[in-house]
């Protein structure tokens, strides 16, 4: 089962969008999409990125809420054309895609209020860097046993339940690399998104958008 939603980075300038897939079995996002405006193109890319990445067979759920980016025809009719069964969230209740909803929620907290986005290649810098880097390899979640969503996937592919769980996580906080240190994390546990005065240092980003995550 797959579930999609939208969120805004606020910049200087204005706003950048966010498109998000998720596989809710293994936690991980699949697909993603940056762009200045909200469009259809923009959940079609994050959906054709999760196809080339999973490939999946008929009988996928697909779950977004009633937005028009997922209700469109073009929408539709890519998931109709890979078998994908439908869903949508009942009007105005946020918790039926709850595991979205919980993704943007750690996304905010950990990556976005801590650090001061200037541009769009601010974000095109960074964000996608914490979903594949950081999300998808290191976070771990309670309801995959405490494992990073790679790992956990690693460990059904090769059938192998002795690994040990954890081993990839951030628990260690020497296997960080710049940005995503242990003072990050150790700044995002003690203060809720907030004030200014504690935020550790923007990094300077140089030259032009380097994201291999395109």
């Amino acid at each position: 089962m797959w579930v999609a939603d939208i969120t805004y980075i606020r910049i200087l300038t204005g706003f950048v969008f966010l498109v998000l897939i998720l596989d809710v079995y293994s936690r991980r996002v699949v697909g993603w999409a940056l762009s200045k405006r909200i469009a259809r193109e923009l959940t079609l890319g994050a959906l054709r990125m999760a196809v080339a990445e999973r490939g999946p067979g008929a009988g996928l759920i697909h779950h977004s809420d009633r937005g028009s980016q997922y209700a469109c025809h073009g929408y539709v009719s890519e998931l109709e054309r890979h078998g994908a069964r439908i869903s949508m969230s009942r009007k105005g209740n946020p918790y039926d895609n709850a595991f979205a909803e919980s993704f943007i929620k750690t996304l905010k907290n950990e990556e976005v209020c801590l650090w001061e986005y200037e541009s769009f290649t601010d974000v095109v810098e960074r964000v996608p860097e914490f979903i594949e880097a950081v999300y998808n390899s290191k976070r771990v979640h309670s309801g995959i046993g405490h494992l990073p969503p790679e790992e956990f996937e690693a460990i059904l592919l090769t059938g192998n339940g002795n690994n040990q769980p954890g081993q990839r996580t951030l628990k260690m906080a020497d296997e960080l690399s710049s940005p995503w240190g242990a003072d990050h994390y150790e700044f995002n546990r003690q203060r809720e998104c907030g004030g200014n005065d504690t935020k550790p240092n923007k990094p300077i980003i140089q030259g032009q958008v380097k994201s291999p995550y395109k």
